[in-house]
């Protein structure tokens, strides 16, 4: 990502526990290198947590498809 994109920010905006599960949502901002071509994405995160230790991360670019991956509507 650092050689590919100028500015590369996430930020991540609500944070929900279901069970092992913590489904985070988010914005991402990014701007290429080479072209300047600046995007706006929103992006989601799905985390698992099991006896303290993290046991998946995955991520998604819509929040759609982030509850949806997480089983939640």
């Amino acid at each position: 990502m650092e050689e590919s994109f100028e500015v590369w920010q996430v930020h991540p905006e609500s944070f929900e526990e279901h069970g092992d599960t913590v489904v985070i949502l988010g914005q991402m901002h990014l701007r290429g290198r080479g072209s300047g071509v600046e995007l706006d994405q929103e992006v989601g995160w799905l985390v698992d947590v099991h006896e303290g230790k993290m046991t998946r991360f995955q991520a998604f670019l819509s929040h759609e498809e982030t509850r949806a991956a997480g089983g939640i509507s």
